[in-house]
């Protein structure tokens, strides 16, 4: 969970591990592939696909408007969609890792 600088709160999911850049993009390239069907099973949000060429890490995100200076009311509701969306990142995310991983130990 973070707020960026351009007043978006998201729920993430990074991809990285030890400083693979070949593997993360690998398993983010395998998430993509299964796109359409993890977006849609959350409506509603804005969803981003950071591949980060620049960086070792791959980024996967759901946003909405939030800043951390934002009034304490409203901080509050922030608070309470992130923890839905971490527990539903869980639950959607999970199949599709473990497909994606057992593929990578194929590779």
């Amino acid at each position: 969970m973070r707020f960026t600088r351009d007043g978006k709160a998201q729920v993430v999911l990074n991809i990285d591990k030890r400083k693979s850049k070949d593997w993360n993009e690998a398993v983010f390239d395998l998430l993509k592939k299964d796109r359409a069907q993890i977006e849609g099973k959350v409506g509603g949000c804005d969803w981003v696909w950071y591949r980060l060429e620049h960086a070792n890490v791959c980024r996967i995100a759901i946003s909405r408007s939030g800043k951390i200076t934002d009034p304490q009311e409203s901080l509050n509701e922030i608070r309470r969609w992130m923890i839905e969306y971490v527990l539903k990142f869980s639950a959607i995310f999970r199949p599709h890792l473990e497909k994606a991983l057992a593929e990578m130990k194929r590779r």
